[in-house]
């Protein structure tokens, strides 16, 4: 089952609007089985169906030269429309990648079916994880 988070602006700073802090820590905080590495913004809209004019800030990391399921995305919409589409992309990424990988790799499923998409509607962000150790995350 894939959870979604979503943290709304109730008051309260979901942290999601810090890039850098967010990335730094889930790429650092062991839930990954080996190092990601940065993608161009560009592929990964393509990877997600996305356009990159719709985002002020679009990062996508993979694992290297490696199949696994594990990715990590950060997508800052420009608009709530960008947003919503961000949020659709994502769970058909997820959906997508369950399906492709369930004949060749379904060792990478588990990590899909716990995918974490992280949301906030204030500051328009959405972040992808798929992880392979989901207990070190702060969710």
């Amino acid at each position: 089952m894939m959870f979604a988070l979503l943290l709304s602006g109730c008051g309260e700073d979901s942290g999601l609007d810090d890039a850098d802090k967010v990335l730094e820590n889930l790429l650092t905080g062991g839930a990954f089985s080996e190092e990601l590495e940065e993608l161009d913004s560009a592929i990964g809209c393509e990877y997600y169906g996305l356009n990159p004019l719709d985002f002020e800030n679009a990062r996508f990391f993979f694992p290297p030269l490696s199949l696994k399921a594990e990715e990590l995305v950060y997508l800052k919409a420009k608009d709530e429309e960008a947003f919503t589409r961000a949020q659709k992309a994502a769970a058909a990424r997820i959906a997508y990648q369950k399906m492709a990988m369930g004949d060749y790799l379904p060792a990478e499923v588990p990590k899909l079916d716990e995918a974490l998409v992280l949301t906030d509607e204030t500051s328009l962000v959405v972040v992808v994880v798929v992880a392979n150790d989901y207990s070190v995350i702060d969710k």
